[in-house]
């Protein structure tokens, strides 16, 4: 699923307001690095990741990252990466404990909107189960509602979803379907990789 962020951003100006400042690339400290709570996306395969890491002796790509008021760094994209590289640590390995990251800076006034907004634009490119999908919708929705209601933005949330996710309002509808009549347990199952989205859109009928 291509993501288009960008185009969201300069088109609603209640999003733009106040641009992020441009980001910088630094080595941080493991522990001062921080899970984002309101990371959704799928935390699969950390073992393989781990190996991966091992092999080539170093973590190869930044993690997405955020400044604190407390001198640590909120994580918004790099998660696994962060639980391997502990597991490494765990293991005795430390020249693995500093970890490259890309700082975003964020003004306080606008992480409500940013920092749900960078979480998703940043893992735009990673491998995404069904859940992972589902939640962006939902997150996205949110975010839409939002904006809509606060500074009057256009059009139908479900397009405006769709065009931030440059996904189909079809298929925004869809997860819809399925996020608003599925049962949980269902859910349960989708969110353990083990119902496709097809069968529970079926379900969710």
């Amino acid at each position: 699923m291509g993501f288009s962020i960008t185009d969201m951003l300069n088109k609603n100006t209640s999003l733009a307001a106040a641009p992020v400042k441009a980001h910088t690339i630094k080595p941080i400290k493991y522990d001062n690095l921080v899970p984002s709570e309101d990371n959704f996306y799928s935390m699969r395969e950390i073992e393989e990741l781990k190996t991966a890491i091992e092999l080539a002796g170093r973590v190869l790509n930044n993690l997405v990252v955020t400044p604190l008021e407390d001198g640590k760094y909120k994580i918004l994209s790099g998660h696994r990466r962060h639980r391997a590289v502990g597991m490494l640590l765990d293991e005795g390995k430390t020249e693995y404990e500093f970890l490259p990251c890309s700082v975003e800076q964020i003004e306080d006034a606008d992480r409500a909107v940013r920092e749900p907004v960078l979480l998703i634009a940043a893992n735009s490119q990673r491998e995404k189960t069904a859940w992972d999908k589902l939640e962006e919708v939902r997150q996205m929705r949110n975010l839409q509602r939002q904006a809509k209601a606060e500074r009057g933005l256009n059009g139908r949330v479900r397009d405006l979803v769709a065009r931030s996710l440059n996904i189909s309002s079809s298929r925004v509808a869809k997860y819809d379907s399925i996020l608003n009549n599925l049962i949980p347990s269902l859910m349960e199952e989708i969110k353990a990789d083990n119902l496709p989205i097809s069968t529970a859109y079926e379900l969710s009928k």
